[in-house]
């Protein structure tokens, strides 16, 4: 049985992630997702030099399904819209969970989203946003990407109905107004492993390593640091 400090502090808050990884079910990813969301723009600086602010980042990103009448969605964890690149990021706390993803649905879908023109998947949120029963929320995400695209591309996503909306945007790809923004795959996990250097992963930009991100903030937070290098040697 583990043992640790029982104030309520940040130390105890990394000890139960410590310990409790290691029990059925229990998934760590998404427990630890908001401190790596937190050094986002140290990882993004260091490992791609861009510089960010968190208004860049949109956690869960909708990519719609790949059937024309499919308006469900699969989520990114993190997409990060900088002035020329749209970073697709994806977290892995344990290998198995890598393995899967890499041999698996995911993989497929971002490397459909790395093709597909950025117009479109912008385009297609509020074609997601219509048919959903979180409407309210999809006005939030594209409230919050007309700040990020307007001083890009001059296109107002507003808070109109929803077919006015799209009927907007598709004049606006019609007459090429929406300049394209190239696509960077990222996974942050672990440790290397050997499907990085599968054949079919090489639409994968950059694998970035718990052991490196343990390094990076090792003055800055210590004990995120520690677990850090705590989960490499889990696996």
């Amino acid at each position: 049985m583990a043992k640790w400090d029982t104030e309520y502090n940040v130390e105890t808050v990394f000890d139960l992630l410590d310990d409790w990884r290691n029990l059925p079910s229990y998934q760590l990813e998404r427990r630890a997702d908001i401190f790596f969301a937190y050094y986002l723009k140290e990882i993004m600086k260091e490992f791609c030099s861009e510089e960010i602010d968190y208004c860049q980042i949109i956690p869960e990103f909708p990519v719609k399904k790949e059937k024309e009448d499919d308006y469900r969605s699969n989520k990114v964890d993190y997409a990060v819209f900088c002035e020329k690149y749209l970073y697709l990021i994806e977290l892995k706390t344990d290998m198995a969970t890598l393995k899967a993803s890499l041999n698996g649905d995911q993989s497929k879908y971002l490397k459909r989203a790395k093709k597909t023109a950025f117009s479109r998947l912008i385009g297609d949120i509020p074609k997601i946003g219509q048919k959903s029963s979180q409407k309210k929320k999809y006005k939030c995400l594209i409230e919050r990407l007309n700040k990020l695209t307007m001083p890009l591309y001059g296109f107002e996503l507003t808070g109109e109905p929803w077919a006015e909306m799209i009927k907007q945007f598709e004049d606006k790809k019609k007459k090429s107004e929406i300049p394209e923004k190239e696509k960077k795959i990222i996974y942050i996990c672990p440790i290397e492993s050997e499907e990085e250097q599968k054949r079919e992963n090489k639409h994968i930009d950059c694998f970035i390593h718990f052991g490196k991100i343990a390094e990076l903030l090792e003055k800055d937070n210590e004990r995120f640091s520690k677990s850090l290098n705590e989960w490499i040697k889990a696996e």
